[in-house]
């Protein structure tokens, strides 16, 4: 007979929940540095609960007799696999650990949704994406208390913000998510209090960030999104009319929260010549080093960044450049097919839900969507994919993907979003 757990068992639902709602909460806590082979491991509060709940998990699978997976998990398994031949060319072991570890991290988190529980409920969903969406607050607080107690309102020329998860660019990256979310639940559902004030705070933290190129992603993305909803969208015209006085009132409130401080940003001629900019430039001459060292070991690359610009290892700031160098053609493709098969798997889901019978649900999938492009976008000009935080983060928010009932799909157009393999276990 097959081992199996008793999924109906409401006190182990339960604990699982709130462990992953735990996990949400310590994304933005400070994490600790490990020495690791001349290089240092930062291991975060989150991470240790992710090892934790994926032994759990193994455990469930084992009894269970046997393991659930999809193509984007295979497509990790298979990436993973791949990148252990570049530790043939790679100089520091230690940071290649590291890399290998953030990939490993994110496949165990797609592992644990996907086998964690048995029967979906997308009541369950909703919650976690609840939890997901309110955890980024702890960011923004922290971005408010670095912007306005420790630079005292003013912005500062290089690492405008620098906590131990990350500096400026980094932590205004993640902010893309919680600004894509608030901004499809504030103009599509009926607009909280908390979603308008996620918005607003999230943009004004990405202000304070100092970061051009989020700031221009964020503005066009606004645009764009109001622009749509209130000439193509559907809705009804007395809708539109409300979302486009709560857009006029949005940028009167973001012009008394951030505007001296953008202002400040102006004067220090930070839009002035972009593409003539120093630290723009230094990016080009960086993408030229990495496409060189990957010229070097072209079908599996370097390692896990391993890669040196004058001296110093630097990463790419180009998702795709990164990838090349470090893992080489073959594991790029492998890692474009994982990416491609998320995109699928978002637009599969929308599509299996009605908007009109389900508007919650089907505004926590889109926003993701919208968050997770935003992201792979401006991972094309800043470092994100494949690093810790951004690693841990997103993927928490892909796994609950994982978790939806897409039974509304028809049978014959069903997205095979999982399939299982059988095992025997020994008596």
């Amino acid at each position: 007979m097959r081992g199996s757990i008793d999924y109906s068992n409401k006190d182990n639902r339960t604990i699982y929940l709130v462990i992953i709602c735990v996990i949400n909460f310590l994304f933005f806590i400070d994490p600790v540095a490990i020495p690791l082979a001349g290089s240092s491991l930062i291991l975060g509060f989150s991470d240790l609960i992710v090892f934790m709940l994926a032994v759990i998990v193994s455990i469930i699978v084992i009894k269970r007799g046997f393991i659930k997976y999809n193509s984007i998990m295979l497509g990790f398994l298979l990436f993973l696999g791949v990148s252990i031949v570049s530790l043939f060319y790679t100089q520091n072991i230690g940071r290649w650990l590291i890399g290998d570890l953030n990939y490993i991290k994110a496949f165990l988190i797609l592992f644990i949704f996907n086998n964690l529980y048995q029967n979906k409920d997308n009541r369950k969903v909703k919650l976690l994406f609840r939890c997901y969406y309110l955890s980024f607050s702890i960011l923004i607080i922290r971005i408010f208390y670095e912007t306005f107690i420790v630079n005292q309102g003013n912005f500062l020329v290089g690492n405008k913000i620098e906590l131990l998860i990350g500096g400026s660019n980094y932590l205004a990256s993640m902010l893309l998510i919680p600004v894509a979310i608030s901004l499809t639940r504030t103009f599509l559902l009926k607009a909280t209090w908390i979603d308008v004030a996620v918005l607003l705070t999230s943009l004004a933290g990405i202000i304070f960030t100092g970061s051009r190129t989020v700031i221009i992603i964020s503005t066009i993305t606004i645009i764009g999104f109001v622009t749509g909803i209130i000439l193509i969208s559907k809705l009804s015209l007395k809708k539109k009319i409300y979302n486009f006085g709560m857009f006029i009132i949005g940028m009167l409130l973001m012009y008394k929260l951030s505007f001296n401080f953008f202002m400040q940003m102006v004067s220090d001629d930070r839009f002035n010549n972009l593409s003539q900019q120093a630290n723009v430039l230094s990016r080009f001459s960086i993408f030229q080093v990495y496409l060189t060292q990957w010229q070097k070991h072209i079908l599996f690359g370097n390692g896990f960044m391993n890669i040196e610009v004058d001296g110093i290892n630097t990463l790419a700031h180009n998702t795709f450049f990164q990838l090349l160098a470090d893992n080489g053609a073959v594991g790029t493709v492998i890692m474009l097919f994982c990416i491609i098969n998320i995109f699928r798997l978002f637009i599969k889901l929308i599509k299996s839900i009605n908007f009109n019978q389900d508007r919650e649900l089907w505004c926590w999938i889109f926003g993701l969507l919208l968050g997770f492009t935003l992201t792979v976008i401006h991972g094309m000009f800043e470092p994100n994919w494949g690093t810790r935080q951004y690693m841990l983060v997103m993927f928490m928010g892909l796994g609950i993907l994982f978790l939806v009932d897409s039974k509304r799909i028809p049978v014959k157009k069903r997205h095979r979003s999982g399939r299982a393999y059988h095992f025997k276990r020994r008596n």
